[in-house]
């Protein structure tokens, strides 16, 4: 079968209206695949880890007792839970850490 010009361009044009058709359906599908991922991924670390906030002040402390060697010693029993430590106002921290339920 040979095609002359005009049946050329119309079946190109459908063509390229299927190719971006299936473009979007495919970004749509990624999107969703992609979504529940994270739903997926969301669900499994809150069904496991609560995030909770330990406050150490420098002034409750024993005498003699330094917050830096209290702090060292929480970080080293909690390892890779820790999140971030945040230094407040004077000599007082939060250390922002992860537990299991």
């Amino acid at each position: 079968m040979i095609l002359d010009g005009r049946e050329k361009i119309v079946l190109c044009r459908i063509c390229q209206f299927y190719k971006k058709e299936f473009q979007f359906k495919l970004l749509k599908l990624c999107k969703r695949i992609y979504i529940l991922d994270s739903l997926i991924s969301l669900y499994t670390f809150a069904s496991s880890m609560i995030h909770k906030i330990q406050y150490f002040e420098a002034e409750k402390l024993p005498q003699g007792t330094y917050l830096q060697d209290v702090v060292n010693k929480f970080l080293a029993e909690k390892g890779e839970n820790v999140v971030a430590i945040h230094p407040v106002m004077g000599k007082s921290l939060l250390v922002h850490f992860k537990d299991e339920l």
